[in-house]
C-alpha cells in the first residue's frame, strides 16, 4: 500500500523520496560526520513525502516492473505527511 500511495503522490505532482532504512541512516550519519546534519534535514523538508523501505529491493521488483514515475527513488513504508492523498 505504501508504494501505491507514493506512486499516486508522484502522479499528482508531490515530491517523494524513497530509500531503504539503511540508506536513510547512512545518509544522515554521513551528513552528521560532515557537520551538515541540519542542512540535510532542511533538504529533506523539501519533499512532501518520505518513504522508508523496510523490505528488500527484490520484494518490489514485480510491483514496480514497468512503472516509471518522476521522483520515485525506491519503495517501502511511508512516513511523514500524506495529508490530502488517497490511494
Amino acid at each position: 500500500m505504501s508504494g501505491q500511495l507514493a506512486l499516486k503522490a508522484c502522479q499528482h505532482g508531490y515530491r517523494v523520496a524513497f530509500a531503504t532504512a539503511q540508506e536513510w541512516v547512512s545518509r544522515l550519519e554521513q551528513a552528521q560526520d560532515r557537520n551538515q546534519l541540519e542542512a540535510e534535514l532542511r533538504r529533506l523538508e523539501r519533499y512532501h513525502l518520505l518513504v522508508v523501505d523496510l523490505r528488500r529491493h527484490r520484494d518490489y521488483a514485480d510491483m514496480l516492473s514497468g512503472v516509471t514515475a518522476d521522483g520515485l527513488l525506491g519503495a517501502g513504508f511511508v512516513t511523514g505527511s500524506a495529508a490530502g492523498l488517497s490511494a
